[in-house]
């Protein structure tokens, strides 16, 4: 069987929750299936390939730019995919994208939705994003595809009454998560990270977004603060640069611990893991997610963690984290008193590592490529 994989999201510079799921997918997938070929497709000039060499995959380059070929794709319908790659019998979107297919009904098309929060939820999202989303038209790619993959029961039954889409076509395969690395080298960290890493912080990865609901997380620090709890604790804020960044910014400095509250952006993978390896308490109070990877990636490391009661959050933890309303300030601040009691946090710290067994990289790939098998019979 041939297995075609569109891997052009592997593309950005900065890999998000997509391009990871992408990367540890393909790369599970090919450690555990000797059998099947797979054909990798991309269009970038700079395209970080898979390092280690798999006798049965073929790389794919369209040698055209990103923009060039969606708007071919969204226009005329061309290129189509499965020509360019000269044939297959599966083909595997991780996610949401442009495509153009030619009319032959033996090729089983599966894609992976990992939310729709933009649909639910255009708010949280730029005016730019919004047109995006309206342009790939979302249910119109699902007629398209014979199988869908979601990462969470929540998102399963989102799309089902969202899109009117039949459920017995739809498989949550959940994500997976590293195990923890402990012996990072010192050198790969900034020396920010290491001064920080010898205090008590609360830590927030996210990408700076509305719908990450890090004003709460800031306004919560700061009125327990205020209160003369959490004297010699930081509040720590990693990840990408988003649409409520200097919003944070504008808080931040208006307010009496400006020098507690530190932003550090982008950080690479070694200093992610640094930071989940020191950190006292995991923030995690977003407003939606279709599934909550930095939830399980801080579990692994045995940190409780505080997070919202909605979407699929309460799913992925089932009761292992401290659950509450995102939109109650109050419950956060309650939270975060409560876990600073040594019963309750050890309570919550042995919960987090049971549940984080539940969710690896090899089971997300061997249940991808056990619905690539069915499909094929």
């Amino acid at each position: 069987m041939t297995i075609c994989i569109d891997i052009r999201n592997l593309a950005q510079k900065n890999l998000s929750g997509v391009g990871i799921y992408t990367k540890k997918l393909i790369e599970n997938l090919l450690e555990i299936d000797k059998v099947n070929q797979y054909k990798l497709f991309y269009n970038s000039k700079n395209f970080p390939l898979i390092k280690k060499y798999y006798p049965n995959v073929t790389y794919y380059d369209f040698k055209k730019s990103n923009r060039l070929i969606n708007l071919s794709m969204k226009l005329f319908n061309y290129p189509k995919i499965d020509k360019m790659v000269d044939g297959c019998d599966i083909f595997f979107a991780p996610n949401i994208n442009f495509f153009a297919f030619s009319k032959n009904k033996n090729i089983k098309k599966i894609i992976t939705i990992h939310d729709i929060s933009f649909y639910n939820f255009p708010e949280f999202y730029s005016k730019k994003s919004i047109l995006w989303h309206k342009i790939i038209n979302i249910n119109k790619i699902l007629k398209h595809f014979d199988y869908i993959i979601t990462v969470s029961n929540n998102t399963k039954y989102d799309i089902v009454k969202t899109f009117n889409i039949d459920e017995s076509k739809i498989k949550t395969i959940y994500l997976g998560t590293d195990e923890p690395k402990y012996n990072i080298e010192e050198s790969k960290i900034r020396s920010e990270i290491k001064q920080i890493s010898k205090k008590q912080y609360l830590l927030n990865i996210n990408t700076t977004e509305p719908r990450k609901n890090i004003e709460s997380i800031i306004k919560s620090f700061i009125e327990l603060k205020d209160n003369g709890k959490l004297k010699e604790t930081l509040l720590i804020i990693a990840g990408g640069i988003g649409k409520s960044y200097y919003k944070i910014l504008e808080i931040i400095e208006a307010c009496n611990y400006k020098d507690d509250i530190k932003i550090l952006n982008y950080i690479s993978e070694e200093e992610k893991q640094y930071l989940y390896q020191n950190a006292k308490v995991i923030l995690f109070p977003s407003f939606y997610e279709g599934f909550g990877l930095p939830i399980i990636e801080a579990q692994k490391y045995g940190k409780p963690v505080i997070t919202s009661s909605n979407s699929s959050m309460s799913e992925i933890c089932n009761c292992n984290s401290i659950l509450i309303n995102p939109y109650n300030i109050n419950e956060m601040k309650f939270a975060i008193i409560n876990l600073l009691n040594d019963e309750i946090y050890e309570k919550y710290a042995n919960l987090s590592l049971k549940n984080s067994k539940n969710f690896t990289w090899e089971n997300c790939a061997i249940n991808t490529l056990q619905l690539f098998n069915s499909l094929a019979i």
